[in-house]
């Protein structure tokens, strides 16, 4: 046991002692640092060391050493004298000599240099350290860890000035270079290194001794070839570290240490840069890109002047590669160096550095030269003719003066082959317009330069120009690809550039032009290409433009398409533009509103475009003061008109949903008249109309309005929400008291409406009128469904009067979950679950619909509850809903035992429309765990104990609660989940299958050897959800399965493999194509075992 008053020799005889375990080596290690720290000098201890440094054991002289170094690695604060610190390091450096005690000195020798670096007398001594170290020790014959401290311990002495002032210092003519000597040490211990952990020490270690030392490899060109030759032979560099690596050294480092030690003196240039050259033309296209990706990294470190003499060979290779290349990856690398290249050489010309105007005529205009030389002796859409393209192109994409010389040299030959080309062949129309799109997209989107510096702007009309009468041109070869290469150019003419270099008039003209062709070409790839021009616009960066540019969109364009909204087919202007398209009007029509919708994401476009539109669909009487939809009439189309404006408005809104100012503009502009409240109006007059009638209303419209409500009141502040909540709560009082819910189910179709309000408000927001609104949300959830004389079916009002207490349920849910705790709160919860809802539940002698109805409502509250996490009310509908599956008798079993069990999906559910966070409802941060958590033990506990199909209803609560948990929640329990889940693959039950496969699959791929002891009824399961399960994407699931379980050892699943592949033919008939890819994926894998 350690003490502090242990005596110092029996430590040191037990530390020394070979035969002794590592726990006594350890507490008398122990024992000797706490005396040498309080009380013990280090000469004290090596005298007492005496007789077992001078040992004729090996293994004891190693220990004694060990003894030492450790002590002055763990006391790095101890105080020694200079001269105790001379004495130490002369005292290890003779001890070199002895190889078993050679580690222990490198470590002593690591701690001294680390720790009293300054106490040495003179860096003299380190150095002379350094070179009795490499001639004692031949290093590259060391083992791995002495290697690294002799690395180590070089440098550290290239880490201390006064030893790197020394080495550079000019030796007289009868003296030592020091520096010389070091650096042909450290060289020769370098060569051959292969681990890659020294390696990437030694490469960081020569960059450095280069670095600081240049003037000694610029005295002696010898050893600068050694260090060429010793550095090169790692180039390139492929590693793959092996799994698991403890030491986490990656390929990326070691390249990257590779290239700074090439790049850490311009000396190395004349040496690396031909060695680059000659690598690039390797067939390895691993090694071609590490060289091209190495001679950027290089020449973006080396000053300009070293590069001159190779930079016309490096032009001359790097174009060699874009043009005869055969490797994608290799052309795009080559490509990428080009423009680097300019961009450094472009950027030394602007400073006018020593050697630029050279290396821009060497590399720039001859680069440039020679892709102006292929252009114009080879064909246009010859593959030479697209590889000097993109030469030109990357000069000018990272360099302003590259950029501007590729302009002025090739606009004029680009212009006149594509002038030349467009009466020519399609392929050469299309090619050359390639070549002219692909230089606009060089202009700089980020950089913005003043318009006058723009290099494009003295270029941009003639090259508007040339597209414009291209795209006017009716005998030219506009096929859709050339069109759409023209339309796009000049898009990016206009919206590349941070400041505008087109001039207003010419952005007025190409809308014209687009808008044009948007409405009359034929090819659906030009309108596209031609709306999102439009688009780009209408919703450019360039803030000095972007409201001129959203107007002139607004004026031409949007006004255009509005007016061919209201137009009919017989009108001599959409007859024209249905004539020239090709298209039928359903079709046409259906383009606009596409076209509406996706120019009006710019907030004064969305507040013209929106008001209109609803302009067309809603109308005011004059005489009445009431607002309704356009009079319906199937036979003019009307309906399906106004269905569809409605339908885009609401898209509108969704799109621009981030945009607050546009989403409060859509509930307070105008007051009353703003278009929400329009609507609202319109939808209840209309519902009383329809009453009036004996008609119902028309479903996509209402679907339209609820998406137009639920988005604004999502997304606008809480006094906006109340103004809408107000009318809207005004509204569902009004046409769902009990005598208009009595009356006609077209009111019940509005329950959907007002309900996407409801659940849409803040938390601090206050319904009017809360009471009310509760119990006639509870009379519509529970309310069945009644005889009416109207022209539907009995089925249509099956499915409102469903769909209308679905959305009350969901309604109640989000009041509930809102709610603030308190007396109020908890009367509520008690009135609602414990006095009405759960006492319907629990009587058996009810209507099985009645009782479904209340579970319904009781379910959708308690998730409201589960979710808020609220520690009462939440474990006590848990509970209550777990007997239902829990009966104590197979006799006490509940008729409504399957609808509670399929309920628990949706405790567990997220949805879009309500209880989520964008909805405003108050959710707990683990309330999926605390679920799982209470039901688990419940339900575990119900089905072991039972079998067959008295557990048939727990476990599909079970499955849907599992399928829904996040994985790290159920993982611990594997061992008990799995055989549960084998059980409900092979059950008959149909609302079994889709949570039982997904949570078997994560279960599967998560540990393949818990399947082991259950593959005799594993294959039928996942066989029987491959052929019949639910859905595609479980039977996708399944055959995931069984292409996973192919790569269990083939002695346990051979039984089964013949099984596999005949039912697996069943599956090649699927009706989704996707299953039947994978059950052929999975079929061969099975087949080659």
């Amino acid at each position: 046991m350690f003490s502090l008053d242990a005596p110092l020799a029996p430590a040191i005889d037990a530390f020394v002692n070979p035969e002794n375990d590592d726990n006594v080596h350890k507490t008398s290690l122990n024992t000797v640092v706490m005396q040498v720290h309080r009380k013990v000098s280090m000469e004290a201890l090596i005298q007492a060391l005496g007789l077992h440094l001078t040992s004729t054991d090996d293994k004891v002289r190693a220990r004694a050493m060990q003894l030492l170094a450790e002590v002055l690695s763990r006391l790095p604060e101890l105080p020694l004298t200079p001269n105790a610190v001379q004495l130490l390091v002369d005292f290890f450096a003779d001890r070199l000599a002895d190889y078993p005690s050679a580690s222990a000195c490198l470590q002593a020798l690591l701690a001294l240099e680390s720790n009293h670096a300054k106490k040495i007398a003179s860096p003299t001594v380190t150095i002379i350290l350094i070179q009795k170290m490499v001639k004692v020790l031949h290093v590259p014959q060391l083992g791995q860890a002495m290697r690294k401290q002799c690395f180590e311990l070089m440098q550290l002495a290239l880490g201390q000035k006064v030893v790197v002032d020394v080495l550079v210092t000019a030796p007289e003519s009868s003296s030592i270079d020091h520096g010389l000597l070091f650096a042909q040490a450290f060289l020769n211990a370098m060569e051959g290194e292969k681990d890659p952990r020294n390696l990437l020490l030694c490469l960081q270690i020569a960059r450095e001794l280069l670095a600081k030392l240049e003037v000694v490899f610029d005295r002696h060109d010898a050893v600068l070839q050694q260090y060429f030759d010793v550095v090169s032979c790692y180039f390139p560099i492929t590693f793959t570290p092996p799994p698991n690596d403890p030491y986490g050294i990656t390929s990326e480092e070691l390249i990257l240490s590779l290239r700074k030690a090439f790049a850490a003196s311009d000396l190395l240039a004349k040496h690396v840069l031909p060695f680059l050259l000659e690598k690039l033309s390797s067939t390895v296209v691993e090694a071609k890109l590490d060289s091209l990706q190495t001679l950027v990294f290089c020449c973006e470190a080396y000053s300009i002047n070293v590069a001159l003499l190779h930079m016309l060979s490096i032009a001359n290779a790097l174009y060699h590669e874009v043009v005869k290349g055969e490797k994608k990856e290799v052309i795009e690398a080559s490509l990428r160096a080009i423009s680097r290249f300019s961009s450094v050489i472009g950027l030394a010309k602007t400073k006018a550095a020593g050697g630029a105007a050279y290396a821009w005529n060497k590399f720039v205009v001859e680069l440039t030269t020679r892709a102006m030389s292929d252009l114009t002796g080879h064909a246009t859409d010859s593959l030479v003719s697209v590889s000097a393209g993109q030469v030109l192109a990357a000069l000018g994409k990272d360099s302003v003066l590259g950029f501007t010389h590729v302009l002025e040299t090739s606009v004029p030959l680009l212009i006149q082959q594509f002038n030349e080309s467009s009466t020519s062949t399609e392929s050469k129309c299309e090619a050359s317009l390639a070549r002219l799109l692909l230089i606009v997209n060089t202009i700089d989107r980020e950089v913005d330069q003043s318009a006058s510096a723009q290099p494009m702007r003295p270029h941009a009309l003639v090259l508007i120009d040339a597209l414009v009468a291209f795209l006017s041109n009716n005998e030219a070869l506009s096929t859709p690809t050339a069109k759409c290469s023209a339309i796009e150019a000049l898009s990016h003419l206009v919206t590349y550039p941070p400041s505008p270099i087109v001039e207003i008039a010419q952005v007025k003209a190409l809308v014209e032009l687009f808008i044009n062709f948007l409405l009359f070409d034929a090819s659906p790839e030009v309108r596209r290409e031609c709306l999102q021009s439009l688009r780009a616009i209408s919703t450019i960066k360039q803030k000095a433009t972007v409201k001129n540019y959203a107007s002139l969109v607004m004026e031409i364009a949007l006004t255009q398409l509005m007016d061919a909204v209201q137009l009919s087919a017989q009108n001599t202007k959409v007859a024209a533009v249905l004539a020239s398209s090709g298209r039928d009007h359903p079709e046409f029509f259906n383009d606009v509103l596409d076209s509406i919708t996706q120019l009006s994401q710019e907030a004064s476009l969305f507040q013209a475009t929106i008001v209109r539109l609803v302009d067309f669909c809603v109308v005011e009487n004059q005489d009445s003061n009431k607002i309704t939809f356009v009079a319906n009439s199937s036979a003019n189309g009307t309906q399906a008109h106004v269905d569809g404006i409605l339908n885009a408005v609401a898209k509108i809104v969704e799109l621009n949903a981030d945009d607050k100012a546009s989403m409060e503009f859509c509930v307070t502009s105008g007051g009353d008249n703003s278009i929400v409240f329009r609507l609202l109006k319109a939808v209840t007059t209309t519902a009383a109309d329809a009453a009036a009638q004996n008609a119902l209303l028309d479903d996509a419209k209402l679907a339209s309005c609820a998406r137009i409500f639920r988005t604004p009141m999502q997304n606008v502040s809480t006094e906006t929400q109340q103004l809408l909540a107000n009318a809207a709560i005004s509204a569902f009082l009004t046409t769902q008291s009990t005598g208009a819910s009595a009356s006609h189910p077209a009111y019940l179709q509005l329950v959907p409406l007002f309900s996407a309000v409801i659940n849409s408000a803040n938390r601090n927001l206050n319904l009017p009128e809360t009471s009310r609104v509760i119990n006639t949300l509870l009379e519509l959830a529970q309310s069945s469904t009644a005889v009416y004389h109207t022209t539907a079916s009995t089925q249509q009002i099956e499915q409102i009067s469903s769909e209308a207490a679905l959305s009350a349920a969901k309604s109640l849910a989000s009041i509930v979950n809102k709610m603030s705790d308190g007396e109020e709160f908890d009367a509520l919860i008690v009135l609602l679950l414990d006095q009405k809802l759960s006492q319907i539940i629990a009587n058996e002698q009810k209507d099985v619909s009645v009782r479904v109805a209340a579970l319904q409502i009781y379910v959708w509250i308690a998730k409201a509850l589960v979710i808020r996490g609220h520690r009462e009310h939440a474990p006590a509908c848990l509970f209550f809903l777990c007997k239902f599956l829990t009966p104590e008798t197979s006799d006490a079993r509940s008729q409504i035992a399957m609808h509670v069990a399929k309920s628990f999906k949706l405790l567990v559910t997220e949805f879009p429309d309500v209880l989520n966070r964008k909805c405003g409802a108050f959710i707990t941060f683990l309330y999926r765990q605390r679920t799982f958590d209470l039901v688990y033990p419940v339900l575990l506990e119900y089905i072991r104990s039972h079998s067959g199909v008295e557990n048939v209803e727990a476990l599909v609560a079970f499955s849907h609660v599992i399928s829904n948990s996040p994985k790290a929640i159920y993982l611990p329990h594997m061992g008990s989940i799995f055989p549960l889940m084998v059980q409900a693959i092979n059950s008959d039950e149909k609302e079994l299958g889709s949570p039982a496969i997904k949570t078997f699959k994560s279960l599967l791929f998560e540990s393949v050897e818990s399947v082991k002891p259950f593959l005799k009824d594993v294959f039928p399961g996942l066989l029987k959800q491959a052929q019949h399960g639910a859905s595609a994407l479980d039977r996708h699931d399944a055959l995931d399965c069984l292409a996973k379980l192919a790569t269990i050892p083939y002695e346990l699943i051979h039984p089964y493999k013949d099984m596999v592949l005949r039912q697996l033919l069943h599956c090649l008939n699927d009706r989704k194509r996707f299953v039947r890819h994978a059950a052929v994926r999975v079929r061969n894998q099975w087949s080659v075992l």
